[in-house]
């Protein structure tokens, strides 16, 4: 996490679970990333289990959310790019 404390640049990594561990990564404000998360929220995970995360990552500065689903269109939505090739 970097730059200003209001909406800080994090790093997000998504790890591939199916078949091929696909790495996917990249850079983006926190209150873009807490969006894109929310979207995600109704099939992957709970409201309690995504209000969870944001209290760990604002405390800890990392957080990880086990069994999210994300589509490669997803993925594209957030601008984030196969960091394993």
């Amino acid at each position: 996490m970097s730059g200003p404390l209001r909406d800080p640049m994090v790093r997000v990594v998504l790890v591939g679970t199916n078949g091929a561990r696909d790495v996917y990564e990249g850079m983006k404000p926190w209150s873009k990333c807490k969006h894109w998360i929310g979207q995600l929220r109704s099939t992957a995970i709970t409201e309690e289990e995504f209000t969870q995360v944001c209290e760990t990552f604002v405390r800890a500065q990392f957080a990880t959310i086990q069994e999210a689903q994300a589509s490669l269109d997803d993925l594209k939505s957030l601008g984030l790019h196969r960091a394993d090739r």
